[in-house]
């Protein structure tokens, strides 16, 4: 279905004590050039002055719609205001970000030129500036994509991959709906989850080559502030749930290289990666025999996290590999 000439687009806004940045992130949204939107802020259970700011913001700007409700994560969030929006197309953004003034017009430029796209994509400038966080010039050879072979192939990758934030998404409203892509609640990382979900159903996929979102790195975010243990325990829920998705022996070289990759990532025996025919059956005898303790276990070793070099963990790592590879190979 092609979309009408001027969507809504609701933007969706999960809001936790955030009175700091909230001032930015809205101006940023009520200012755009795009004026057919609406602003829906959740305000999960925030504990500093952040529901205030957002119901004075509401009083005055009749677009914005605030649900206050009890704590209980940024998917709850998320798929609360999904639930709630009413627009055509849904762009998610966090309340410790911004996006430029010109963003979400941008995103209808590029609709207008090819309207059967599902997702929108733009490119994210981080502050302070890196670079080396996203790939926005290896996706500027890109401009539109009709292939769910090309997506599933770049969310799978390691280098210039396809970004699994929700953020920076244009994205149709019944895309997510009919194929009910909600967020995982209880979990940090659920964009990765959720995005692996969307790149079992995506075909059509636009680029903007332009910076339609501004990523402030937050040392106090739930990410960034995470600890590797936690971390760890949501990648163990996040690679069983996918695992289960690989009933089919043509998805099954799918998992291996996405697990391989985030494996041979946190690896501490490096070695082993030079070896590519051993590595995967290392990895497939891994997943067969369910050990997805030994995953996790390789993620949460970290060399740069000391509580996590003590010799009892590098040891179950060490056995826990010593048995896997000698019965793979």
């Amino acid at each position: 279905m092609i979309h009408s000439q001027v969507p809504l687009v609701s933007v969706i806004i999960p809001v936790y004590n955030a009175d700091k940045y909230l001032d930015r992130c809205l101006s940023s949204i009520i200012t755009q050039t795009y004026t057919s939107i609406e602003i829906i802020l959740i305000d999960d259970g925030s504990k500093d002055n952040s529901a205030s700011i957002c119901d004075s913001y509401a009083a005055k700007d009749n677009r914005i719609t605030v649900i206050h409700k009890e704590n209980e994560g940024q998917s709850v969030a998320r798929n609360i205001g999904t639930d709630t929006s009413t627009g055509e197309y849904i762009l998610y953004v966090d309340a410790d970000d911004e996006i430029p003034q010109n963003a979400i017009s941008l995103f209808i430029e590029k609709l207008n030129e090819h309207p059967q796209a599902e997702m929108v994509v733009g490119e994210i400038k981080s502050i302070p500036n890196d670079p080396t966080r996203y790939s926005a010039n290896y996706y500027k050879r890109f401009d539109y994509i009709d292939n769910n072979l090309w997506v599933r192939e770049h969310f799978y990758r390691f280098k210039n991959r396809l970004a699994t934030n929700p953020v920076n998404k244009l994205i149709k409203r019944s895309f997510i709906t009919q194929n009910q892509l909600n967020f995982k609640p209880g979990i940090i990382h659920e964009d990765e989850l959720w995005m692996f979900h969307i790149s079992q159903r995506l075909s059509r996929l636009a680029f903007v080559h332009e910076a339609t979102y501004l990523r402030y790195i937050n040392p106090n975010s739930i990410m960034t502030g995470s600890s590797d243990l936690k971390k760890s325990k949501a990648w163990g829920i996040i690679l069983k749930e996918i695992f289960n998705h690989f009933s089919e022996p043509a998805w099954k070289e799918q998992y291996f290289a996405y697990t391989k990759q985030w494996m041979n990532f946190y690896n501490p025996h490096n070695k082993f990666a030079e070896y590519e025919d051993v590595w995967e059956k290392i990895v497939e005898m891994a997943i067969k025999k369910r050990l997805f303790f030994f995953i996790v276990l390789m993620i949460c070793y970290k060399k740069s996290y000391p509580i996590l070099q003590g010799h009892g963990i590098g040891f179950i790592i060490w056995a826990t590999s010593k048995i896997v590879y000698k019965q793979a190979v």
